[in-house]
C-alpha cells in the first residue's frame, strides 16, 4: 500500500501488525523494526512528520538490538535518525 501512496490504509493495516507481533512475539522482534520503519513512512506520508520521526527512532533501536543487517544501516543513514540530524549539525549534507 505504501507504494501505491494509500498511506491510510497503510498505517491502519501496519498498526495493527505492530500489536499482533508484541503481544505474539516481543517488542524487540527484528519483524518489529521492519513495521515500524513501514509505520513511520506511512505517517510521514500523511504529513505527520514528528510521529513518522517517532517511529523511526523506534525502528533504528529495534533494528540494533536484533542486528538486524540491512535496516539498521538504512535507519541510521535516514533523514530523520538521530545521527543524521547531528552530522547535519556539524555540517554534513544528506
Amino acid at each position: 500500500m505504501l507504494e501505491q501512496r494509500k498511506f491510510a490504509g497503510a498505517r491502519d493495516l501496519l498498526e495493527r501488525a505492530v500489536a499482533v507481533t508484541i503481544k505474539n512475539r516481543s517488542s524487540t522482534n527484528d519483524y518489529l523494526a521492519l513495521l515500524y520503519a513501514n509505520l513511520g513512512l506511512a505517517e510521514r506520508g500523511l504529513g505527520q512528520a514528528s510521529k513518522a520521526r517517532v517511529l523511526l527512532e523506534k525502528a533504528l533501536r529495534v533494528a540494533e538490538v536484533t542486528r538486524h543487517r540491512n535496516l539498521a544501516l538504512s535507519l541510521q543513514s535516514s533523514p530523520t535518525s538521530p545521527a543524521s540530524r547531528s552530522e547535519r549539525a556539524r555540517g554534513w549534507r544528506s
